[in-house]
């Protein structure tokens, strides 16, 4: 969740060399993905999923669940895809800027998701996950805050 916390100023920073833009577009968008498959989209056995955590716990229905699954992940995916068109520009370049409110504004989503698992956790029964759970929010939270 750091990552997703502390990257967003970096995907535009001209100080930095652009290939260290693209790393930082890059890697913000896998770990969305990442976390947006743990938190509101359906189980791959392959992964580690919440359901490793709380068997029967899913999001609550809410029009920021539904906007998740539907728009942000297929959006995080496009921007994961290199060869993806939706990142092409009208004059053919490829987009590797989004604008840090967008940016800010997917972590956000994740974060407060994040916290509802926690809650869980702790409702559960599972204080000690529900801590860690609770502490990767908080320290990306910081991050976040500090960018």
């Amino acid at each position: 969740m750091n990552m997703i916390g502390e990257l967003p100023p970096y995907t535009a920073d001209t100080s930095l060399p652009v290939v260290l833009n693209a790393a930082a577009f890059e890697s913000f968008f896998v770990n969305m993905r990442l976390l947006l498959e743990f938190l509101v989209m359906r189980r791959d056995l392959r992964s580690i999923h919440r359901h490793d955590y709380l068997p029967d716990w899913d999001p609550e229905p809410s029009a920021t669940v539904r906007r998740m699954r539907k728009y942000d992940y297929r959006f995080v995916c496009d921007q994961v895809s290199h060869l993806s068109k939706k990142r092409i520009t009208r004059t053919g370049a490829i987009t590797v800027n989004i604008p840090l409110a967008r940016l800010r504004e997917l972590a956000g989503a994740v974060f407060d998701e994040m916290e509802r698992f926690a809650l869980a956790l702790r409702e559960a029964g599972s204080e000690e996950l529900a801590e860690t759970f609770e502490s990767y929010v908080r320290q990306a939270r910081t991050r976040a805050a500090s960018g």
